[in-house]
């Protein structure tokens, strides 16, 4: 696996549970831990990208109108980050 690259202390046993509770179903947890991450965090780009994924992978199993509203919300922190990646402004 390759290195996280992160300024959060303990950077691999979080992204490891985190890893734990997405394999249990359990996005809520999860976000909830990312969110509280980025709190402190707020520019990390690892724990923003998993917040992002979590918020997408719990919206599916919740019903349609909160499932829309995570999913947009998702898209809406994920966007930024994938102009990042590609080197291009992320306020496009």
């Amino acid at each position: 696996m390759n290195k996280i690259k992160s300024k959060v202390p303990n950077v691999d046993s979080i992204a490891a549970q985190l890893r734990r509770l997405v394999l249990k179903g359990q996005y809520k947890k999860g976000s909830d831990l990312a969110k509280k991450i980025l709190r402190t965090y707020p520019e990390d780009f690892y724990f923003t990208y998993q917040y992002s994924k979590l918020l997408g992978d719990w919206a599916d199993d919740l019903p349609l109108g909160r499932r829309i509203l995570l999913k947009v919300k998702s898209a809406k922190i994920l966007k930024p980050l994938t102009r990042n990646i590609l080197g291009q402004p992320s306020n496009m």
